[in-house]
């Protein structure tokens, strides 16, 4: 029976991804823009809350016949618009307690708190999809998989069709679960932070554990991640540059709308790396006005979300009809291009890559997240310039927790570093990484280093782990 059971589950996976491939580019715009207009309908009549804020910015009363008028006359939310006073209170008052909502809050790094409202329905839906996903991706219905969940303790996966052990960012857990558990699984699945994941992966190493021994594939977010640390960890896992097994991709999920927003696949994920080693490729596919630095390529898809360019910010509108929250034009504030279907089919022709065409048929968005840096005589740095060069050198890479800060102390910008544990500051080392990451930024950039314990930021109390008293 269960065997039963998880072959025609199998098949309907299969259908599904089969559909969603051979879907029309053209078609699935239409249909997009089309919800997009029935979702700004369904909160004006459905969500007093918006009603009152649709007055309050002079919407007038007018016919939203399609996708033209919508983008004419609807006008944006954000995050201080929804998760401040006065819609706030409104929104939590107006919350149906019946359908035992699910909420996931964000990790409030603006100043800001913000946080998605899911109905059990929306959560089942969304685990089905995650399932179909994980399983194109990973096969996890045919293989024995074992999922590790370290995203912070509050960010609980749904049920999926494999093994889920959720530790949140706990490294002598994540290294217990590599030594005695995923020896028992075909494949072992890592959802986590770039850096907490990277960390651990080393002191596991440092602790006898065997990773090229066991199959193991990343799914990273959180922050960006810089192709060089892709690769060092994957060489971390396979050994083996020129065959790498493993398979890692970042995924961006936003509390608002869910975890897994926009996505990588392997098409995105080469023509990314083809295009930091292509400067026509670049220049064909990135604006010029971009920032000094490799955005991710990321997909969506455009059934569930209608995605939006203006003026370099990405505007999402959530489409399910069912939707709890007005997010409506909902401006991210996260600095992206998007690049439609059929126009990134031209561009990669003229290249000969149509073999890196999205296989859901997306547009390609190119995520540049918030637009962060200090300036060092007249020149913009970002720290995804800084990380780059952390990581292209696997030596200095494994000497960083890759914690660090920009610093600005009167008129003299320093660059400082936490090293990990163990590992003291010396000359040596510190011409190293100024080697590394110098020719990243363009700038004379002082490079302070500091021991893990002297690091003079972000050591706070551990409240994952009871209190040791003696």
């Amino acid at each position: 029976m269960v065997f039963l059971k998880k072959k025609l589950k199998k098949i309907f996976y299969a259908n599904t991804i089969r559909s969603l491939k051979n879907a029309s580019s053209a078609e699935l715009q239409k249909q997009s823009e089309k919800k997009a207009v029935a979702a700004f309908k369904h909160a004006r009549h459905h969500l007093p809350y918006y009603s009152t804020y649709l007055r309050e910015t002079g919407f007038k009363d007018t016919p939203m016949a399609d996708i033209q008028s919508f983008k004419k006359h609807v006008p944006f939310l954000d995050k201080n618009t929804i998760y401040n006073d006065p819609m706030r209170t409104v929104v939590l008052k107006n919350l149906n307690m019946k359908q035992s909502p699910h909420i996931l809050l964000s990790a409030g790094s603006s100043g800001t708190f913000s946080f998605g409202i899911y109905s059990p329905q929306q959560m089942s839906q969304r685990a089905e999809f995650l399932n179909v996903l994980l399983d194109n991706y990973f096969n996890i219905l045919s293989q024995k998989t074992l999922i590790i969940n370290c995203l912070a303790q509050a960010v609980r996966l749904p049920t999926l069709d494999a093994t889920i052990v959720e530790i949140g960012p706990r490294t002598d857990a994540f290294i217990y679960l590599l030594k005695i558990l995923s020896p028992q699984f075909e494949q072992t699945l890592i959802i986590g932070d770039n850096y907490f994941v990277k960390n651990s992966l080393e002191d596991g190493l440092n602790l006898g554990v065997n990773l090229t021994q066991l199959r193991i594939h990343l799914i990273l977010g959180g922050v960006y991640l810089p192709e060089g640390l892709r690769t060092y960890l994957a060489n971390l896992l396979t050994r083996d540059n020129n065959s790498y097994s493993s398979l890692i991709f970042s995924s961006m999920g936003i509390s608002e709308f869910g975890l897994n927003l926009f996505f990588e696949s392997k098409e995105t994920i080469r023509l990314r790396q083809l295009t930091e080693t292509n400067p026509a490729l670049r220049q064909e596919l990135l604006a010029v006005e971009d920032p000094n630095y490799t955005p991710m390529f990321f997909n969506y898809f455009p059934q569930t979300f209608y995605v939006e360019e203006i003026n370099h910010q990405l505007v999402i509108t959530n489409l399910n009809a069912q939707a709890l929250l007005p997010l409506v034009r909902y401006n991210t504030q996260d600095h992206g291009k998007i690049i439609p279907y059929h126009e990134l089919k031209v561009k990669l022709h003229e290249f000969n890559l149509t073999e890196l065409l999205p296989p859901f048929k997306s547009p390609l968005t190119l995520m540049y997240g918030k637009q962060e840096f200090m300036e060092s005589n007249g020149i913009k740095i970002y720290p995804q310039q800084i990380q780059k060069g952390m990581y292209e050198v696997f030596h200095v890479a494994s000497l960083t927790t890759g914690y660090f800060r920009l610093n600005k102390n009167k008129h003299t910008l320093n660059l400082e570093i936490q090293l990990k544990k163990s590992i003291s500051p010396n000359e040596a080392l510190t011409s190293q990484f100024q080697r590394a990451i110098l020719p990243y930024i363009n700038v004379d950039l002082p490079v302070i280093l500091h021991s893990y314990q002297n690091f003079p930021y972000g050591m706070e109390v551990d409240y994952e782990r009871k209190f040791k008293y003696k």
